[in-house]
């Protein structure tokens, strides 16, 4: 400890101290257990000291515990400058930092993937993957912060903040793994250039870690039980609609090939046979197939679904929005499938974006004509983020790969062309129905179509 700065000591958030029938202390943090052995009376009493908040190591010298909870990430460390006992930030840890304490690089920058973040009126620094979060009490700490953004010698003297100051909070950061750690490495070094920023913080959000507690902040918490009701697992038909055929599930499975067929045949294709287009009857055997409700129950007064594809709590948020190009027996539109009904409603829709939405589909596939149906697939995200925290969104799209695979299979099994799209515009189709993006949104969307020289004996 430098004679600039002050330490200052507490316990990490969510950590409880237990005490077994045999006398050892262990500390628990789900799922971490560091066992801590018999203490003796001035260490039991500096851990109740740590425990009650923040204090400083000469009520705590001698006990041989800082070092050893410090360093197996234990202890959230607060450093003030001397001069003025003012915190100036917090390490707060993820998971063990470790003895080793690698200097800053030379010139020390934040990583690409830092991220600012607010939280109980102050400023957290945080970097997937990092050691600790650092939160930032005072404002001259944000200043260094901007200044190792922005490129700066953030090694300069900071307002009244001296070297010796400046230079151990560099250290901290360089120790809490929030600078620049691709400083340095070979051009084909992709173990962190391959992840673009919001990709690697959206995968370290939607998992568990040092940043969550499972039943607290992660996981079905169903945190707005009192705010809010959850929403119904049916919208209900919105108007007049078109009734569908039903498909004979007894004779499809005398009739459709095998499953090992289906998976071996399965091919992204994005070819479309126009002179001979998919058929209303076929569509609607696609939908069914894929998405009708197949079942209903009640258990304490909530309503679950069942449908062809597996969903987490089955929630069963996805929609089903056809935009219709060619379709035989249907004029070419916006349609929304009532998946308990099985019938298709007419959507409208701003003729303008959903151009755009076709164009740039096209664009983004490269083919020569837009896919005789693009299934734009929506979520109503409160069906999940009710229930789910933190990775809601990462469950959502967990179940649009589910569904893309039925679709896949049903429509090989059919004999259409079908093809999964990587992305598209999620504006666009807020610009088109007016539906609040952050309440429903498209999530994926599938190409479908009649192959050149298909057989129509099935339509």
């Amino acid at each position: 400890m430098s004679g600039a700065v002050t330490e200052l000591f507490s316990l990490r958030t969510g950590v409880h101290a237990a005490t077994s029938e045999s006398g050892g202390v262990h500390l628990i943090r789900w799922p971490h257990v560091e066992p801590l052995g018999a203490l003796s009376p001035e260490q039991r009493s500096a851990l109740d000291r740590l425990s009650a908040g923040r204090c400083g190591l000469e009520e705590l010298d001698g006990t041989g515990l800082v070092d050893r909870l410090r360093y197996a990430g234990w202890l959230r460390v607060t450093v003030a400058a001397s001069t003025s006992g003012a915190p100036l930030y917090t390490l707060e840890p993820l998971r063990a930092p470790g003895r080793d304490r690698p200097g800053p690089p030379s010139p020390a920058r934040l990583s690409r993937h830092a991220v600012l973040t607010p939280d109980a009126g102050e400023l957290v620094l945080a970097v997937p993957g990092a050691a600790y979060d650092v939160r930032l009490h005072d404002p001259r700490a944000v200043v260094l912060v901007s200044r190792l953004a922005a490129g700066a010698d953030a090694a300069e003297p900071a307002d009244d903040l001296d070297t010796a100051v400046v230079g151990r909070f560099l250290d901290d950061l360089a120790h809490a793994g929030v600078l620049g750690a691709e400083t340095g490495h070979a051009p084909d070094d992709l173990r962190l250039r391959q992840w673009s920023p919001h990709e690697l913080w959206f995968h370290a959000h939607s998992r568990l870690g040092g940043r969550r507690t499972l039943g607290e902040d992660i996981g079905r918490t169903a945190r707005f039980e009192d705010i809010a009701d959850p929403l119904p697992p049916l919208r209900g038909p919105a108007g007049p609609g078109i009734d569908l055929p039903r498909p004979d599930l007894d004779a499809l499975r005398a009739t459709d090939p095998p499953l090992t067929a289906v998976l071996e045949d399965r091919a992204s294709e994005r070819a479309y046979d126009d002179e001979h287009p998919i058929t209303e009857r076929q569509l609607a055997e696609f939908l069914y197939r894929c998405a009708s409700t197949r079942a209903k129950a009640k258990r304490d007064g909530t309503e679950f679904l069942g449908r062809p594809y597996p969903s987490g709590g089955a929630s069963y948020e996805l929609e089903l929005y056809p935009l219709v190009r060619r379709v035989d027996g249907l004029d070419p539109g916006l349609y929304r499938y009532d998946q308990d009904g099985h019938r298709l409603e007419r959507v409208a829709a701003d003729p303008a974006a959903l151009r755009r939405i076709t164009g740039v589909n096209q664009a983004l596939q490269g083919i020569p004509a837009p896919p005789q149906v693009l299934m734009l697939i929506t979520a109503r995200f409160g069906r999940v983020m009710w229930k789910y925290e933190a990775f809601g969104y990462a469950l959502v799209l967990k179940h649009v790969g589910v569904l893309f695979q039925v679709m896949y299979l049903v429509a090989t099994a059919m004999g259409l062309a079908a093809c999964a799209v990587g992305t598209g515009d999620s504006e666009e189709f807020a610009a088109a129905t007016g539906i609040d993006p952050l309440a429903e949104g498209t999530v994926g969307e599938f190409m479908l179509g009649t192959r050149p020289g298909t057989d129509r004996s099935r339509a």
